[in-house]
């Protein structure tokens, strides 16, 4: 690995740990607002205000609850995280690379991320940091992430130099 390589490596890392140390909740938490369900509006006393808090949150993982945490949405940032790195890894390579297949390595990563950001749900699509960890629906979203890898990855390899190719063919031979 080159310096540049270890240095998104590291940087990777420490993102995943940091991630780690402050997981992800799964209730919501917003210690900035609080109305009692049922209060009426001020300036229509018929209306009844019926306030959910946010469901995003993020806590300090030695005085979090277990069941708090939401792994779900932890493992999803844990594998965007990931996905980036390598993909970063990957991009600075020392060797000459095709520029056909770095375009489409990081268009399927910013498509992997953006699903990560914006995933499948109960009720339509929410963003990731609004959605209860229990409404994301994970099965579905790491079918999409399989489906956008195999495709990115066939990309990869049609787009392969041509050189690389006769030898490969060759080899084969």
């Amino acid at each position: 690995m080159n310096r540049k390589q270890k240095t998104v490596l590291r940087i990777g890392i420490a993102v995943i740990v940091v991630m780690g140390i402050f997981p992800p909740t799964r209730r919501g938490y917003c210690p900035a607002v609080r109305i009692p369900a049922g209060i009426r509006h001020p300036g229509r006393p018929q209306e009844i205000i019926h306030y959910e808090p946010p469901h995003f949150g993020y806590t300090f993982l030695l005085i979090a609850k277990i069941s708090d945490i939401g792994f779900g949405k932890l493992l999803v940032q844990w594998i965007m995280v990931a996905v980036v790195t390598g993909g970063s890894i990957y991009t600075f390579k020392d060797k000459k690379d095709n520029k056909k297949q770095k375009n489409c390595l990081w268009i399927g990563i910013a498509v992997i991320v953006l699903m990560g950001i914006i995933p499948p749900v109960d009720k339509g699509t929410n963003f990731f940091f609004a959605a209860k960890s229990e409404e994301i629906e994970y099965v579905k979203l790491f079918i999409q992430w399989i489906i956008v890898g195999a495709i990115t990855v066939g990309l990869i390899y049609a787009f392969r130099d041509q050189k690389e190719k006769r030898l490969k063919d060759d080899q084969n031979q």
